[in-house]
């Protein structure tokens, strides 16, 4: 992401998105992360070397972070938006090519965090997205 700051902030500018999830931003050191900050967006983000996600959310757009789904050990952000008319989750996830334990892992945490995430907001769209690093289309078997 450093190396594309400008791409993005070109993006955020030129297109206004309401949400911008970025993946794999390889952001070493999250406490000197102000030059990502851009005007009429707030950043939110789980940054971690070799790997981390974050979303731009428009200040218009009314969110929240649901940090009590996240696990420190995966690259995962968890957001609720509130359109007024529809209330829609989101969970941005990167996923390394760091093999086959870690990626059961990491499912079993987004199936618990997704049930967790519909029971307790019923009435929302659930959305997953983001850099599974899939090969093939078997990829996801037996999942």
């Amino acid at each position: 992401m450093h190396s594309n700051i400008n791409a993005v902030h070109h993006h955020l500018e030129t297109d206004k998105p309401q949400l911008l999830f970025l993946t794999e931003t390889q952001i070493r050191c999250p406490s000197d992360a102000a030059y990502l900050n851009y005007p009429g967006y707030s950043l939110e983000h789980h940054f971690r070397q070799r790997a981390g996600v974050c979303v731009y959310v428009r200040n218009d757009i009314c969110c929240q972070r649901l940090r009590h789904l996240e696990d420190p050990d995966f690259s995962t952000l968890w957001l609720l938006v509130d359109t007024g008319m529809d209330k829609i989750v989101y969970a941005c996830v990167y996923r390394s090519h760091s093999g086959d334990q870690e990626t059961t892992r990491l499912f079993d945490h987004l199936g618990m965090a997704a049930d967790t995430a519909l029971h307790q907001h019923p009435d929302a769209q659930f959305v997953a997205l983001g850099d599974f690093n899939a090969c093939h289309q078997d990829w996801l078997f037996p999942y």
